[in-house]
């Protein structure tokens, strides 16, 4: 299988460096070189609760710091999952916007790159299903199709 992976900042890199093992062949779309991704601007990228002296408050304080303002004090509690067995991985697509960055042309033509290739086919979307204007009779047919345990990609519930 082809695979083509839009982006070269450490979601996009990663994803590639899987497919490829996994025996795909993989191609990355990117503005110029491999590393013009915008993990460099989210601070090296990786954050979290290393060792002694760290913690998951600190680590909290200094993703709302690193927000810049726009990140949910709420949202950003992962401590919510620590009985659990999980792994938290979030990719902001908006980078260049939200650090407004001089390539910002870059998120566009990306972008667009990346639609005319769904458009003919070569890349395919995680669409699963789409369900119309978001209200309480299609909340509860999205929340339905989850529960059945049938529910394969994306649920797209829109107007919010």
């Amino acid at each position: 299988m082809n695979v083509i992976v839009v982006g070269s900042g450490i979601a996009g890199l990663t994803a590639a460096l899987h497919a490829s093992a996994a025996g795909h062949v993989v191609s990355i779309v990117t503005k110029g070189d491999l590393d013009d991704g915008c993990t460099a601007l989210a601070q090296g990228g990786v954050a979290g609760v290393y060792g002694p002296g760290d913690s998951a408050a600190l680590h909290a304080r200094d993703t709302l710091a690193a927000g810049a303002g726009l990140s949910d004090p709420a949202a950003v509690d992962v401590r919510l999952l620590k009985g659990k067995s999980a792994s938290l991985h979030w990719e902001f697509m908006f980078a260049r916007p939200l650090h407004n960055t001089p390539d910002l042309i870059a998120q566009h033509e990306l972008l667009n790159q990346a639609a005319r290739l769904i458009d003919n086919g070569t890349l395919r979307t995680t669409l699963g299903e789409h369900y119309g204007k978001i209200n309480a009779e299609n909340l509860r047919r999205a929340h339905a199709f989850i529960e059945s345990g049938k529910a394969r990609g994306k649920i797209v519930l829109e107007g919010f």
